[in-house]
């Protein structure tokens, strides 16, 4: 199960403005012989407009590789 990190912008336009900074951490499992994988992952949030706060969101999914 390898592990991943990164870094990334987050823009919220819906209910409310929002822009911030996102920091997923995760794990993948390649399915052998296709191309897809199965992911979980933890996000934590930093939010700097309008107001400075923190959060957390996460994700399970599936990954398809054109």
């Amino acid at each position: 199960f390898p592990v991943y990190y990164g870094i990334g912008a987050r823009v919220k336009l819906e209910d409310d403005f929002k822009l911030g900074v996102r920091v997923p951490v995760g794990i993948a499992y390649q399915v052998s012989g296709l191309p897809l994988d199965m992911f979980f992952e933890l996000v934590p949030m930093l939010n700097l407009a309008p107001e400075t706060d923190f959060g957390f969101n996460g994700g399970l999914g599936v990954r398809y590789f054109f």
